[in-house]
Order: C-alpha cells, then structure tokens, then sequence
C-alpha cells in the first residue's frame, strides 16, 4: 500500500506551477491568501488552497491511500501547527502520523502551559482512524508521561502539565495509581498553575461543553469524554 500526505500549510514554499508528489516527502508551500496549488501524483491530482489562520492555527491535513479499488481520501483533521511527520512508529510497514490531542489547549490552563498528549492515527483501506490505544503504541505515551511528570510531582503541579500526563498514564493502564498522588498533593495545597475553572468539550466537535470547577472532576470528565477512560 502506497500513502501520499498533503498537508495545508500556513508556511512554506512551493512553485505556482504543478509538482509531482513524492512518496513519504514533504512538500511545503507558500503564498498570498487564496492561492491554489495543483500537485500531480500519478493519476491522482491535488488542488489546494492557502487559507490564513489564526494564534496557533491551523493544518487541515488529508491522506490519500492507493487501494486496489484506485485512490482514496479522507481527513486526517485540523491541527495546531505547522507540520506533519508520517512515520513507522511500529514498525509494521505501515506510516503513522503522530499529532497532539488539542483538546488540552487551553482546558486546563493557558495554551503555553498546556501539555497536549500524543495522538496516533494509521489509515486503514484508506480510512484514517485513531489507533492510540494500541497496545504497540504505549512507548509513545510512555515517553510523554515521564517527560510530563517532572512537572506534575514533588512540589510542582502545573495543571497542564498533570492533565497530560494523566491522559498518558490513562493510555499505560495506570491512571488509578497516579492520580491519586496528584489529586491529594492538589487538595493539600500544592498547585501553581492553571484555571480555576474548567471549560471541558463534552461532544467531538466541542459544540456542547461543561464548565466545571473541580480539577478532579474536569480532569475524569474530560479523559471519559475524549475516549482515554472508560464512559
């Protein structure tokens, strides 16, 4: 199975002209608002438009997959940032795309406090689905865990930084026995950052949301609400 990703960049730089496609290469590009860019990749052609975001935004990102049926699109989503990486995180022949979960921004405290958690996304018969619970992905959780949880213990407990992390224990299968800990550090007093109310995204789209103002509760809200507990 052959997979080509086109991601629309807010930077980058691209002839106006049309450029072939090259597998597993990033092609970046650059314009005025409203620009279209035409990429070829065998039979299949890509017409893309640059549109301006805003703070942090945005990367609409699309995969198309070979299938013997003939090409195959479908979102991948929109993301904070400015690249993407597909890469074989597992190492089964297969590129993955490894982004943030987005829903953390802001959720728990301001955006550069936030600690987003890993995202694993595989396509499947050219279908992009979120593979993050797979076993073979726990390394990846892992990593961020240890790396979030030099600011989520001792006497510092930043609450972007505690909510990603125990998204990522969530992934590991060891949630229970770290929130615990953060939970009772926070009650005694040891916390310095983070909202003191929470507005949690209740629906995929975030069209529905619940303001709560206990970080327990926000916190267990949102990892049933986002698919790392279960409901």
């Amino acid at each position: 199975m052959k997979t080509l990703l086109a991601a629309l960049l807010v930077v980058a730089a691209l002839p106006a002209t049309a450029a072939e496609l090259v597998t597993n290469e990033m092609q970046d590009w650059s314009g005025p608002e409203g620009e279209v860019q035409v990429f070829t990749a065998g039979d299949l052609t890509l017409t893309l438009r640059l549109n301006a975001g805003g703070a942090h935004c945005c990367m609409q990102t699309k995969v198309a997959t070979e299938t013997e049926s003939g090409w195959m699109t479908d979102d991948v989503g929109t993301f904070d940032g400015d690249l993407v990486n597909p890469e074989d995180v597992d190492g089964d022949g297969i590129y993955e795309i490894v982004m943030r979960d987005d829903h953390f921004n802001y959720a728990f405290d301001a955006y550069a406090l936030s600690y987003a958690p890993p995202v694993v996304l595989k396509s499947r018969d050219g279908k992009v689905y979120d593979a993050s619970a797979e076993p073979q992905f726990a390394p990846v959780f892992a990593a961020m865990f240890a790396d979030a949880k030099a600011n989520c213990s001792a006497e510092t407990y930043d609450l972007g930084v505690c909510a990603g992390m125990l998204a990522a224990a969530a992934r590991l299968g060891t949630y229970a026995a770290e929130a615990g800990p953060v939970f009772d550090a926070i009650a005694a007093g040891n916390r310095t950052s983070g909202w003191d109310e929470f507005t949690i995204c209740a629906d995929a789209d975030c069209s529905a949301t619940k303001d709560i103002a206990d970080f327990r509760e926000a916190i267990e809200t949102a990892l049933r609400s986002w698919g790392y507990l279960p409901a």
